[in-house]
Formats: C-alpha cells, structure tokens, sequence
C-alpha cells in the first residue's frame, strides 16, 4: 500500500476516520502513547545518537537496554490508533516525534527507512487514512 498518490486529505469526507500525524520533538503528551524510555531520553552524543537510530532501522528489534525497538514502538501506537479509529471523533489530530511516526509509516510502508525519517522536516505533516481500525495509506501533507 505505502503512500498514496491521490490527495485523499483534500477529501476527507470520503473516508472515515482519517487520522492526521504532526511530527514534533517533543515527548508524546497523550496518555495512549506514553511509554518507556527513548534514545532520545538517554542525552546519547549527537553521531551516537544517529549510530543507534540507524541500526533501530536496519533492524527494527534492535533496541538499547531500556529502550524500545521500532517494533515495540509500531505495536504500541498502532493499538492506540485502532482506539482513536474506533472512536467517534470526525477528524482526530495527533502529535508524536519522528521516531513514532516513522514505525507507523513504516508498518503500512516497509520501503520507510532511516533516510526517509532523517529528511522529515519539524514539524511534519502527515494524513493516514485507516480502514476498518488500522492505516492503511498516507500521504505526505510537507
């Protein structure tokens, strides 16, 4: 599936829910997707930082000791989208830092690498379209 090619936030009311992620680098402030401790928690040197991020991608159960692995991370906000998906919100908006989103994207496009995150703009601006209670599509709103 991955990224559409038809600008299918521009109509949103032909889908429902749609769920729209904004990329910042803050912790995540909703109480669905707090979680254990990041690489970004561990106050790593800025090219460590990076050597962990990139093998996180490599291997997505790679993880430092009390940290997640992308796909903790993927496990974790897709059950919090299935919630927000079967809610009766009409258009949910939801913020998350670039490595959660990047699992998200990743879970419903597995071309999603490091570079991809590494060239994500802060803030970003995605719409996900779900079917039934899991994203099955975005599309890049950057």
């Amino acid at each position: 599936m991955g990224q559409s090619q038809a600008p299918m936030c521009g109509l949103w009311k032909s889908f429902s829910p749609i769920v729209t992620v904004l990329a910042l680098i803050f912790k995540p402030i909703s109480i669905l997707l707090s979680g254990s401790s990041s690489l970004f928690d561990l106050q790593l040197p800025f090219d460590d930082l990076m050597h962990h991020l990139r093998l996180s991608f490599e291997n997505w159960d790679y993880k430092i000791d009390g940290g997640e692995s992308l796909n903790d991370i993927k496990r974790r906000v897709l059950r919090a989208l299935k919630k927000i998906a079967q809610s009766d919100f009409e258009r949910p908006i939801v913020t998350a830092h670039g490595n959660l989103i990047a699992a998200v994207l990743g879970a419903i496009d597995p071309d999603f690498e490091f570079e991809q995150w590494r060239a994500m703009k802060n803030p970003h601006l995605y719409c996900l379209l779900c079917a039934g209670d899991a994203p099955v599509l975005f599309e890049d709103l950057d």
